[in-house]
Formats: structure tokens, sequence, C-alpha cells
């Protein structure tokens, strides 16, 4: 008997091809989310317009021509809380809470980051 030996081809089927174009595509797809968080944040000394001033220029320095961390920002100065909207993908809540502690705010449960207090408007005190 006499065997011989065939050079295996690769797989080029069109329905191969397609197959392996569809699984790249939807991993690519499957790998982006819109991860937009809200939350409600309760701010003590978030007393007048001037207060939310100083947490949203806070704010404005972790956002970057590219990426808008924090989207939108809301103050109730009657309840004292603020309603955040930000980019789950790039930050979490507890971040959130320590960009306002780090200007003197507490924060939720965050307290104010030592010696920052001191240097806030008396009206935010």
């Amino acid at each position: 008997m006499d065997f011989a030996l065939k050079s295996a081809t690769p797989v080029t089927s069109t329905l191969g091809k397609f197959f392996a174009i569809g699984l790249v595509c939807l991993s690519i797809i499957g790998c982006y989310r819109n991860d937009v968080v809200t939350v409600e944040i309760s701010i003590p000394g978030l007393k007048n317009p001037d207060c939310g001033t100083i947490i949203q220029n806070n704010f404005n320095k972790y956002n970057t021509p590219k990426i808008t961390i924090v989207q939108n920002v809301e103050f109730d100065f009657g309840t004292r809380t603020a309603l955040i909207t930000y980019d789950g993908r790039h930050t979490a809540l507890r971040n959130i809470q320590h960009w306002i502690a780090e200007v003197g705010f507490q924060a939720d449960d965050v307290a104010p980051f030592p010696g920052t207090q001191e240097k806030l408007p008396e009206g935010c005190r």
C-alpha cells in the first residue's frame, strides 16, 4: 500500500471568513459600554452658588479635552445636595466624593481634607 500525504489547505471558505469577521465585530462592539452614572451627594456646606462654583471648578481639573469625566452638576442649595452625572468608565463615586472633600466640603460620609475648610469663603464654612 502506498500512502501519499496531501498538504493541508487552510480553511478559506466564505462561511469561515464571515464567521471570523463577525466574531471580531462582536468583540469590538461588546467591549464598548456606555456607563453614565447619576448620583445625589449630600454636601452640608453647600450654602450658596459660590460654594457650588468651588466644587465645579475642582471637577473641571479632572476633565480633559478628550474625556469629560464629570458631565453635569446640579446644585440644590435648599437641600444642600448635588446631582452629579459622571462617566463611570473613568471614575467611581468614591473619587467624586473625595474631589469634593479635597476643596473643603463634606461629601456624604467623606470628611473634608484636613486644613481645607479654613481656605473656604466665610459663606461656605
